[in-house]
């Protein structure tokens, strides 16, 4: 009985049939990743644990080397017969696997088709049983504590890119299939949005009124005419799908943090909204006329997270679609220090300083994990996915910060006042190209 696992396997580790079973711990690696990835994934895996009833000890979950209680992940489900059987909750799956967790799959071969012929074949070839036994493991989790077996074990590992415990110049031994199916936010950002009322801030002070204004100016040359399917990348909770379903476009918001996923559903009825992360969007290709990303890029503090979500959002808009990205200024710390009087010169020497210099913050003194762009950087990344017909805004312009001084000195409705001059302003700028990078966030707009 040929089968492709075998002779892969064999070719790996220089086998010559199952006679080494057993006989020494050997290592090898298997060249064909295609083979492996039909085989098993960790998105096939999760479709498997969401589909079928599963229950411990053939599923279990563990953290910091202890086995969670069942009751923290599986839930009984009544069928339409009032039959209960439990069912994996995928919502708090979900969370232990953000937190960082080992889940475990005993016997994936009796859910699955193509593990259950795998087997078939290996037992033909060791004479022997097998069972095929997943282990998934996300961020840093130690998983479970080491054990024997009392049998032999063959293990096939996908470990991410970059990882340690593997050779960086072998790239036979990356599956990489880690890196394409599980990402994960900053844990930093998520505990700030958990806490941070980000519903309000587009429409409680004037500088985020000025900021909402505009990026929906901006947005409305650019985007299709209703109903053209929308899909907003990390939307938080809902401010702009809100007034583009009122528009009559069938929008769909993906966020990674729940609460603004909850917060989407509520303020913008109409609007699909799904967790999710813009690194790996979970839509075909070409399944919206517009994709927006006005929050993602500045939270993606390394450059291929940030080029990686520009792919994705590529790939799910058609053919001529739009693809709108916004973007922090490198210089706006430096603006909003002054216009507060906080710009110390043990600020100006540090912090703001390399701000400017690198754009890169890590949060130390509010805000969190962030990158700021320049016009110029920004606009790069968004080119060297392939997006033709780069154009660039400043959002607020250069009189935002004046606005903010406003708000601090006079109070809001004084500073609201300024509103109408600051988009003038803005307009104008925006007219003969200058000051981009005056503005406190600059959107850059492409084509597909």
């Amino acid at each position: 009985m040929d089968h492709h696992f075998v002779t892969a396997m064999e070719k790996a580790l220089g086998w010559d049939g199952p006679g080494a079973l057993g006989a020494a711990f050997a290592r090898g690696t298997i060249k064909d990743l295609d083979l492996l990835d039909r085989l098993l994934n960790p998105r096939k895996l999760l479709d498997l644990v969401m589909r079928r009833s599963v229950t411990t000890p053939q599923f279990r979950i563990f953290q910091d080397g202890a086995e969670l209680h069942p009751g923290r992940y599986i839930q009984p489900s009544v069928t339409r017969r009032g039959q209960a059987i439990p069912m994996a909750d995928m919502r708090r799956v979900g969370g232990l696997m953000r937190e960082g967790c080992t889940m475990v799959l005993d016997e994936v071969d009796f859910f699955d088709p193509a593990m259950e012929a795998t087997c078939r074949a290996l037992q033909w070839w060791a004479r022997e049983l097998v069972q095929v036994n997943a282990y998934l493991t996300t961020q840093d989790a130690s998983g479970f504590k080491l054990h024997w077996d009392d049998h032999d074990t063959l293990m096939a590992t996908a470990w991410p890119p970059g990882s340690p415990r593997l050779n960086p110049g072998d790239a036979s031994m990356r599956w990489a299939l880690l890196s394409r199916s599980m990402t994960s936010m900053d844990p930093r950002i998520a505990a700030y949005y958990s806490e941070y009322d980000e519903a309000a801030r587009l429409n409680s002070t004037a500088t985020g009124r000025l900021e909402f204004e505009r990026t929906r100016e901006l947005l409305r040359k650019y985007l299709p005419p209703p109903p053209g399917r929308v899909l907003d990348v990390g939307g938080g909770p809902g401010t702009h799908a809100r007034w583009l379903v009122e528009e009559g476009y069938e929008v769909h918001l993906v966020d990674p943090v729940p609460k603004h996923v909850e917060q989407a559903r509520e303020r913008a009825p109409g609007c699909v909204a799904t967790q999710g992360d813009a690194r790996q969007l979970d839509f075909s290709n070409s399944s919206f006329d517009a994709v927006l990303l006005l929050g993602p890029l500045y939270h993606l503090a390394e450059r291929e997270d940030r080029l990686t979500a520009l792919r994705e959002a590529q790939r799910v808009a058609v053919q001529g679609g739009v693809v709108a990205v916004a973007g922090i200024s490198r210089y706006s710390l430096m603006q909003d220090y002054t216009v507060s009087a906080g710009l110390s010169p043990e600020l100006l020497a540090g912090e703001v300083s390399q701000v400017v210099r690198t754009g890169s913050y890590d949060g130390s003194r509010g805000f969190t994990v962030v990158h700021f762009h320049n016009a110029a950087e920004l606009a790069e990344e968004v080119s060297a996915v392939g997006l033709s017909g780069v154009r660039v805004h400043g959002i607020e312009g250069p009189g935002w910060a004046y606005v903010v001084a406003a708000g601090r000195c006079a109070g809001q409705e004084e500073a609201g006042a300024l509103v109408a001059d600051a988009i003038a302003t803005a307009r104008l700028a925006d007219e003969h190209g200058v000051f981009h990078d005056a503005s406190a966030h600059i959107l850059v707009v492409g084509s597909v």
